[in-house]
């Protein structure tokens, strides 16, 4: 089990989601299809991926990314990022494409002001060692640069896009049913 956090763009809560691999095989065919996404290409002399990048680059932050405990997107963002700051549409649905083969369970919030008072607690009494400013700056970073990358994505990991492709289903359904009922008369 793997975790993902990010700081939820409508609510400000800190998030955490308990999430795995659909399934392990998915990931050589992902790889594949990396390179059959040609980031490598320019196009009007646009790079796809950051500057010094290549679709190498990109699988072996993804390689990271599943061989770790919490999802970290830095380097990831450090790939796709180009110089003007912006995501090519291409590089953007391969990192979306990657997050989909995450089955996403157990979610947990917190409000920003909790997780304030926690880091604040953890990091002013040194209950938990030495090294709990860098594991705390490393969880801070984590949870700011996932949001970034989502954000940039405009990808969210719970299925709320499942239930507006239902709501888009039922709309489409009650026109085509109005449509019939139209015709009939």
């Amino acid at each position: 089990m793997q975790k993902l956090n990010y700081i939820d763009p409508k609510t400000k809560e800190y998030v955490t989601l308990d999430c795995a691999l659909k399934e392990e095989s998915q990931l050589k065919s992902f790889y594949g299809k990396i390179y059959g996404a040609k980031l490598d290409k320019q196009f009007d002399e646009q790079k796809l991926l950051g500057k010094n990048y290549h679709s190498g680059n990109l699988i072996q932050v993804f390689k990271e990314i599943v061989e770790n405990d919490v999802l970290d997107a830095t380097n990831l963002l450090d790939c796709i990022m180009k110089n003007d700051g912006c995501v090519s549409k291409q590089a953007a649905m391969v990192s979306t494409s990657f997050f989909d083969l995450f089955d996403y369970q157990k979610e947990m919030r917190i409000t920003n002001e909790e997780y304030e008072v926690y880091h604040y607690f953890c990091s002013s009494h040194g209950t938990f060692g030495s090294d709990t400013l860098k594991v705390l700056k490393a969880e801070k970073d984590r949870y700011e640069n996932n949001s970034k990358l989502l954000n940039l994505l405009s990808y969210t990991p719970r299925e709320e896009k499942t239930e507006e492709k239902a709501k888009q289903k039922i709309i489409q359904f009650n026109q085509k049913e109005k449509n019939r009922t139209t015709k009939q008369a």
